[in-house]
């Protein structure tokens, strides 16, 4: 599942039955949709902006959204 920035309809034909398997998912373990928003988030990270191959998590990937693009672009407060 590897995407380039051309390939944005066919992304997001294949994003929605991703996120339509995990709606499932969440659903038959008792866990909140809202998860959805989570990983619909992840998705379009790493197609925008990471190598657009979502079926591969590198450790690089993961540190660029933790430590990187996710500080800038959280609007929470800190609870500490």
């Amino acid at each position: 599942m590897e995407f380039a920035p051309e390939d944005e309809d066919r992304f997001f034909a294949v994003r929605d039955e991703v996120l339509e398997g995990f709606d499932e998912w969440l659903a038959e373990r008792g866990r909140s949709a809202d998860q959805r928003l989570d990983a619909e988030l992840v998705l379009g990270l790493k197609w925008g902006y990471l190598d657009g191959h979502l079926g591969r998590w590198r450790v690089t990937d993961l540190n660029e959204f933790l430590l990187e693009y996710h500080p800038r672009s959280s609007s929470r407060t800190p609870s500490w």
